[in-house]
């Protein structure tokens, strides 16, 4: 087989040639931008360190005071906060008299705070207290008649046990003592009703 040699003269060698003087250039020139780009950062650097120790250095800032305080160990903090709401009574009662009467006094406004047992208003009890006066005054008067009647009864047992006094004498005066120790009763009656009725006339709040 025949060997093909390549002489300079050659096309082949001469395209070969030219590629590679151009890479040779391109890579030259390449080399030559970076050195130029590092030479130009180092004395970029050197030239800012130099300005920047020529510069001179500012004031320094002038002292704030400051207040210190002790530290304090809490075991807990209130915050204060706004709720919205209605607020009822936790108990409620309708309260009113229980005999009917003329209304002499309110000792209360709606909204006060009240105590069990406390007055809060008052029917008139100026005819209550009239009529208790009139049985008063009549047990009074019954009571002196008994004391009169025992006298009567003493005389006639007396009188009766020496012989001198009938029988019907005595009887009609234990009679008598009895019929006023009844109205006595009555009238106690009659003062105890009048009692609770002047109770019944105060209005009182059953509970706090």
């Amino acid at each position: 087989m025949d060997q093909t040699q390549i002489t300079p003269m050659q096309p082949g060698f001469r395209a070969l040639l030219s590629r590679m003087t151009r890479i040779a250039l391109r890579t030259s020139l390449t080399l030559a931008v970076v050195a130029g780009a590092v030479v130009a950062v180092q004395y970029g650097s050197s030239e800012l360190a130099r300005r920047a120790e020529a510069a001179p250095s500012p004031d320094p800032a002038p002292a704030i005071p400051v207040s210190a305080k002790p530290l304090a160990l809490e075991d807990g903090y209130d915050v204060a906060r706004a709720f919205i709401g209605q607020v009822e009574a936790q108990r409620s009662v309708n309260v009113s008299f229980e005999l009917p009467g003329l209304l002499a006094e309110i000792l209360v406004d709606e909204g006060e705070n009240v105590a069990k047992g406390q007055l809060l208003a008052r029917q008139d009890t100026a005819l209550l207290e009239a009529e208790r006066n009139r049985l008063l005054a009549s047990r009074e008067a019954t009571v002196a008649q008994l004391t009169f009647a025992d006298q009567t009864v003493a005389r006639n047992e007396e009188l009766r046990a020496r012989g001198f006094a009938p029988q019907a004498g005595l009887d009609e005066a234990l009679a008598r003592r009895d019929e006023l120790l009844g109205r006595i009763a009555e009238i106690e009656a009659g003062l105890s009703n009048v009692d609770i009725r002047i109770g019944k006339s105060r209005l009182k709040a059953p509970f706090d």
